[in-house]
């Protein structure tokens, strides 16, 4: 961000980014310091103004859920498999690129489908299950960009599951995922929705701002203007799949979690009365967070068009 006579101007627009909230690491406490959103009054984008340079050290340990055997990875996997679903309703089968794995349970399953799976990751230990026990193809960098950048490799899916809003440079990610794609490849972006209901109910105790490991939250209009204009219409998007739902249930029972006092929110009963009462906030609060995009997180998909097809619809 720039300095400007408002505020900051928007990396992504040049609009004003002027002050949204401040706030404090309410999910995982494992920092006291202040964070500083702003929100571009142009195209809605929020953005951490003061992000550390250490970013991984607010992760900690436990930020990646390890299965403990192939068995807990295949039960993992499964739970994946309304991913799997959206991708399979574009692309059958071929080459699978995903950006941010984690431990790999959709990887994983994406290779029982029949993809061939590569991916980007970050985390030593996460690199090491995912070649070891996982099974695919790993390259470990925190500037996934770069790595698409020099990349000779065409894929058939790029997939980026709640992964942009935790990257220095969405944006360039974002250009250098579609250029990994051939000509009518599909990219897939799950992530945080700043125009959701329940955002513009909890601010800055909203889980999904989950400072400072989020320093993105994105609309869905914004993304597709930086995406369309890099070759890749808008071919689908919803806050209401599965894993949406499922977000949404987060969301509260993460609210209702945070609320606990230091020291509380992580034992047993706290966590399982939470998940309990967040799930019935849920669903009685269902028909505004189902309507309209109203959702915790929006999936959408992307297909990359052929040059000469992007040339005519320009004409």
């Amino acid at each position: 961000m720039r300095p400007t006579a408002a505020g900051t101007s928007c990396q992504v627009c040049g609009g004003s980014c002027l002050p949204l909230f401040s706030t404090v690491d309410v999910n995982r406490r494992v920092t006291r310091e202040v964070f500083h959103y702003r929100r571009c009054g142009a195209c809605g984008v929020v953005v951490l103004e003061n992000r550390p340079s250490n970013l991984r050290a607010y992760y900690g340990n436990g930020y990646f859920a390890e299965p403990r055997s192939v068995a807990e990875l295949e039960r993992f996997g499964r739970r994946e498999q309304p991913k799997l679903d959206i991708v399979q309703t574009f692309v059958e089968g071929g080459r699978l690129l995903e950006v941010g794995p984690g431990m790999g349970s959709f990887a994983w399953l994406a290779t029982r489908a029949g993809f061939a799976v590569d991916v980007i990751e970050q985390d030593e230990r996460a690199c090491r299950f995912l070649e070891d026990v996982v099974g695919v193809a790993v390259t470990r960098t925190s500037h996934p960009e770069l790595v698409l950048a020099a990349s000779r490799e065409r894929y058939d899916v790029v997939t980026l599951w709640h992964v942009i809003e935790h990257l220095e440079d969405p944006w360039d990610t974002l250009t250098q995922s579609l250029r990994a794609l051939r000509d009518d490849g599909i990219l897939i972006v799950a992530t945080p929705n700043p125009e959701a209901w329940q955002f513009q109910r909890l601010g800055a105790r909203w889980p999904h701002v989950d400072a400072p490991r989020h320093l993105w939250l994105i609309p869905l209009d914004a993304l597709r203007r930086h995406v369309e204009h890099a070759g890749a219409p808008l071919a689908w998007a919803t806050t209401d799949d599965p894993e949406g739902k499922a977000w949404n249930c987060f969301g509260w029972s993460q609210w209702l979690r945070n609320l606990a006092p230091t020291g509380l929110g992580n034992a047993l009963a706290v966590r399982l009365a939470s998940r309990v009462a967040g799930a019935a906030v849920a669903q009685a609060l269902r028909p505004w967070e189902s309507a309209d995009m109203n959702g915790s997180a929006y999936t959408a998909a992307f297909r990359k068009t052929s040059p000469d097809a992007l040339a005519g619809s320009r004409a």
